[in-house]
């Protein structure tokens, strides 16, 4: 039988389901098989709105799928997860009535997730019962805020008869109540911060507004006059919270909940004002590393718990190599690493110079502050600025944590291209837009880090991506000569390994690139579903190879390369904004 109606065109198929007259008797023979189920979908159309039964196993899922109109009696109990499926089963359907009396509850909460799972949706409306009616304006408003009210449905409501109340008289004529008013006033303030910030709106006429939430002066004035604008009490306020040990334990916490803390906690500081006694920061971006139980990119596992947030200048050497200085904002058992800014003097002749810098190192900084130097003299904006996120600028990305969105810069001076620019996407940064075209070695080191610190959203297409570029960079065309018409990294590894040994040459930047190419083509080779990414778990397996590959990616090249871009963007804000 299935064979045979397989065959049939799909309007024959939805003539005999219209001449069944039980709606179970449609549902068993649309469920013979996905043509014919797809030809009910299509064709069946009931003239009558469905309402639901009271039994919820009765729902009949064909029914429901080709209804134009749902409706929810008042004696059927709206269960929450019965109604989301519903709202996904839905197809057809352009209204939702909920025919609603006072013993029939609902909170807030449950209008409020239905209104989301019905803004997937387009054309639909709810229509809701005057008895519930509060219930669903409240839903409705915390849905409007969080959400966005050009995406959630139409909101109706009916009277006691069930006729639909029509608002089409002029609501000019009526007060705003005051909850409402608090909302839209608080919205307004909200998107007319952005505005100013993205600079799309224009100064008032006749009004000196200063641009206090961002290097409002930059040394013009004295610093007592800098100290008063920026720590006014409706601005900055003096970062004062104490925080408590978490003494729970770990397997409590979930990295959802970890994230959220780290999110939050570090978009806090963005835009902050730190002052060394004669000395003081404005900090644009920083990377958070959390607790090193959570987060096995972190150095912070000797620090001790900062009850107080607290500020230190420390000084740093890699490999033995020439010390650098980092400023860092200890909270909590976080480290908050400031990696852009600003720094200056509070007094003297030189007050009026601005220092910018990118990355974690903090170059030409006075010998007063080379020391240890700690302080809790932190200001905070009293509204958080807005921010964008990104991975974090690591020396080593072959760990579990190190593609976490824990970069945070503010969004303000990210605008302005002024924000570090990162190892794994050093070429999507706004300072690289000339040369897109010029493709090199780092190219391909970006991506095969990107690899290893993202590995679940790399997959066969970044392979070809990466062969595409190797083939584009001139440097390396007679790498390609031994190679058949579809070259491999695998292919372009061995014989590099050859050359090596054959000629007795040293490895190179360019071979630690291949290499690491070479085994992310395997463990791609390895996925059976080509569009899907690499496995934690393969990752893992290959650890002990990746990780040498990878430091030796960022210490013989990329890292110079990253610091060299971020030199370029910190001369280009200087000549832009600074002279």
């Amino acid at each position: 039988m299935p064979a045979t109606l397989t065959s049939l065109p799909a309007e024959i198929l939805g003539y005999i389901l219209s001449l069944l007259e039980s709606w179970d008797e449609k549902y068993n023979l649309a469920v013979v098989n996905v043509v014919v189920w797809n030809a009910a979908l299509r064709l069946l159309c009931p003239k009558d709105p469905y309402i639901l039964p009271e039994d919820k196993n009765a729902i009949n899922i064909l029914r429901v799928s080709v209804s134009r109109s749902i409706t929810v009696p008042s004696r059927v109990a709206v269960q929450y997860h019965l109604m989301v499926g519903i709202l996904n089963t839905a197809y057809a359907a352009e209204a939702f009535t909920f025919v609603t009396n006072p013993e029939q509850e609902m909170s807030v909460i449950t209008a409020r997730r239905l209104l989301y799972y019905a803004s997937k949706r387009a054309r639909v409306r709810f229509l809701i019962g005057d008895a519930a009616r509060n219930v669903w304006t409240r839903a409705y408003q915390n849905a409007a805020i969080e959400f966005g009210q050009d995406r959630l449905p139409q909101l109706g409501f009916l009277d006691a008869t069930g006729k639909e109340i029509s608002y089409e008289e002029d609501i000019d004529g009526y007060e705003t109540p005051e909850d409402i008013q608090a909302i839209a006033d608080d919205v307004k303030v909200r998107l007319k911060r952005v505005a100013v910030m993205t600079r799309q709106a224009r100064p008032r006429e006749n009004s000196a507004i200063i641009m206090k939430a961002s290097l409002p002066i930059l040394g013009a004035l004295s610093w007592e006059q800098q100290r008063a604008l920026w720590i006014e009490p409706s601005l900055y306020v003096k970062e004062e919270t104490t925080f408590q040990d978490d003494e729970l334990p770990l397997h409590i916490h979930n990295a959802k909940s970890i994230d959220a803390v780290v999110q939050r906690t570090a978009k806090h500081y963005i835009q902050s004002i730190v002052i060394f006694d004669e000395f003081w920061f404005f900090i644009t971006a920083v990377d958070a590393f959390s607790s090193r139980t959570y987060d096995d990119c972190s150095n912070n596992s000797d620090k001790p718990f900062h009850e107080m947030a607290t500020a230190s200048i420390s000084t740093k050497n890699y490999l033995g190599g020439k010390s650098f200085y980092e400023l860092s904002i200890f909270v909590g058992h976080m480290e908050l690493l400031v990696v852009g800014g600003f720094w200056g003097r509070c007094s003297g002749a030189s007050r009026r110079d601005i220092h910018p810098f990118l990355g974690s190192s903090i170059p030409s900084i006075p010998k007063n502050m080379k020391q240890q130097r700690r302080t809790t003299d932190i200001y905070t904006l009293v509204q958080a600025p807005c921010t964008s996120t990104g991975t974090r600028l690591l020396r080593q990305y072959a760990k579990l944590q190190s593609g976490n969105m824990w970069s945070f810069s503010s969004l303000r001076f990210a605008t302005k291209g002024f924000y570090p620019v990162n190892p794994l996407s050093y070429k999507s940064h706004t300072s690289q837009a000339i040369a897109m075209e010029k493709l090199c070695i780092h190219d391909l080191a970006s991506l095969a880090l990107r690899g290893v610190a993202l590995p679940t959203s790399f997959s066969d297409k970044d392979i070809q991506q990466a062969m595409l570029t190797a083939l584009k960079i001139k440097s390396m065309g007679h790498h390609f000569s031994d190679q058949q018409e579809s070259p491999t990294f695998t292919g372009l590894s061995v014989n590099a390994k050859h050359e090596l040994t054959m000629n007795n040459k040293k490895r190179t930047y360019w071979h630690d690139v291949i290499d690491l190419l070479a085994i992310l083509e395997k463990l791609v080779n390895g996925i059976n579903d080509k569009v899907g990414g690499i496995s934690l778990t393969a990752i893992v397996s290959k650890h002990d190879v990746i990780q040498p590959l990878a430091l030796g990616i960022m210490n013989n090249g990329l890292a110079a390369k990253v610091k060299a871009c971020n030199s370029k963007v910190i001369e280009k804000f200087k000549q832009s904004y600074l002279c």
